[in-house]
């Protein structure tokens, strides 16, 4: 099943689709966090045969939700309404930086932390189901 990453941001989301036997995945696209956003989110899914969304998760190292968690939570309400698919958090705990690291400071760098988020997703799933 194709899987849709998201790494939420105040002003850039990230967006990161996986093959379509969800088993690795690849940078997509940035968009602007604004009043389209779940629209446009939920439009790409139909076009890519999306069956499952991760959302990146942000706890801080406290273990408390840190303050861009209302905004995720709220994406993650409209991406349930409008795509009638599942919507699942994992960790985004250093992905920027990790994205960061492996590209350097260009654009996309929010696709390529949705991309490891989701690919942690596929990859903790596989390991939970093996």
């Amino acid at each position: 099943m194709k899987s849709m990453g998201i790494d939420y941001g105040s002003r850039k989301t990230g967006i990161a689709l996986s093959d379509d036997e969800g088993t690795i995945a690849f940078p997509h696209k940035v968009l602007p966090t604004d009043k389209r956003l779940s629209g446009s989110i939920a439009d790409l899914v139909i076009t890519e045969g999306v069956g499952q969304i991760v959302i990146g998760e942000s706890i801080g190292y406290s273990n408390k939700e840190n303050p861009i968690m209302k905004g995720i939570r709220q994406l993650k309400k409209e991406l349930e309404a409008k795509t009638g698919i599942p919507v699942l958090f994992e960790s985004e705990m250093f992905t920027s930086a990790e994205a960061k690291r492996f590209q350097g400071e260009r654009d996309g760098i929010d696709a390529s932390a949705a991309a490891l988020i989701l690919q942690h997703f596929i990859d903790r799933n596989k390991t939970d189901s093996a």
